[in-house]
């Protein structure tokens, strides 16, 4: 398969048999830790890697966020490549080189309250920054995260997109609801989770401290080992 990438350079990859399948695109092994994601060709620009996140996500490179190395674009979709390099900004992303990063399965609701509270900081600072990039957050689930070492770490961000036209406001309202329903997910999609606890969770993660869910959490958390140790008592 060619493709051109971001700088204009044409590379083959013989890809044969994807290793995982999604509902907008294939996953294939490259070499070593990278793996390529292709786009369907009916995979709509909604769900889409787009070059100006990219870069924003290449320039922060965030700890909690995968790498994204490389973008690509179809040959036979391009006619002129000074033209494409000049307009790459308005060009559909046919696929994208990443790190692939091993999910190693936390049992989150059973974790120290400590690593909840790390990780919870991180990515809510993390989504202050997104937010004064005007990053409009989507699709923040379990099956798009993994959990490595101590950190939680954001995968498949194609979803969000650069929303120049809404203000911060409305940015911060969906970014935290989105990071609200990130962390029920997560609690929801563990192992030691119970039907019985749906009430209890989503109350653990209301927003009850203006513009800090950290804080909120914190405050409910702070004395209990584990978030399941709060669950049982409320």
């Amino acid at each position: 398969m060619y493709y051109y990438n971001s700088k204009g350079e044409l590379l083959n990859y013989d890809l044969n048999h994807p290793k995982h399948q999604g509902k907008s695109s294939n996953i294939f092994w490259l070499k070593e830790k990278e793996y390529l994601k292709q786009y369907f060709f009916y995979s709509t620009t909604n769900v889409r890697m787009d070059f100006d996140l990219f870069t924003i996500l290449k320039k922060l490179s965030h700890p909690h966020t995968n790498k994204i190395l490389e973008l690509y674009y179809d040959k036979n979709k391009i006619k002129n490549v000074e033209s494409f390099i000049k307009h790459i900004k308005d060009v559909e992303v046919d696929a994208y080189k990443y790190l692939y990063i091993e999910d190693h399965f936390v049992n989150i609701i059973k974790e120290s309250t400590e690593y909840l509270l790390y990780n919870l900081q991180e990515l809510e600072h993390l989504i202050h920054i997104f937010t004064e990039l005007n990053i409009w957050i989507k699709d923040f689930k379990r099956e798009n995260t993994v959990y490595f070492k101590d950190k939680i770490i954001l995968i498949d961000l194609d979803c969000c997109k650069i929303e120049k036209n809404r203000n911060s406001d409305d940015i911060y309202k969906n970014n935290i609801l989105c990071l609200q329903e990130l962390f029920i997910d997560l609690l929801e999609k563990c192992k030691s989770y119970s039907y019985r606890y749906e009430e209890e969770v989503i109350e653990l993660f209301a927003l009850t401290e203006k513009n800090s869910l950290t804080s909120s959490v914190s405050k409910k958390l702070w004395k209990y080992k584990t978030p399941l140790d709060y669950i049982k008592q409320q």
